[in-house]
């Protein structure tokens, strides 16, 4: 059997945010199990959020590796065309 506590509509919700229920302890007991499933269920979905938190992490790490080597390699090629740019040049005139 369920039963509400009746309210008066003053109480705002954080007076009162859950109402009561009167279950009978087979009703507790299945309460209760599926509280407990709940619960498992939401610490499976947080470890695999945790491992799929890490493996994104480095992932990003290795990118950002990558990327600076690419910019050192970009920096070194154009250092080398800056001095060449820079170098006298012989012109024939004809």
């Amino acid at each position: 059997m369920i039963s509400f506590a009746a309210t008066s509509g003053k109480q705002s919700f954080r007076d009162n945010p859950v109402p009561k229920l009167e279950l009978g302890n087979e009703g507790n007991e299945t309460l209760e199990a599926t509280v407990v499933a709940q619960q498992k269920g939401f610490e499976s979905q947080q470890k695999q959020s945790q491992a799929i938190a890490a493996r994104q992490q480095n992932e990003i790490a290795a990118l950002t590796a990558a990327f600076k080597a690419q910019a050192a390699q970009i920096q070194k090629v154009s250092d080398q065309l800056g001095t060449q740019s820079l170098a006298p040049r012989v012109v024939a005139n004809n």
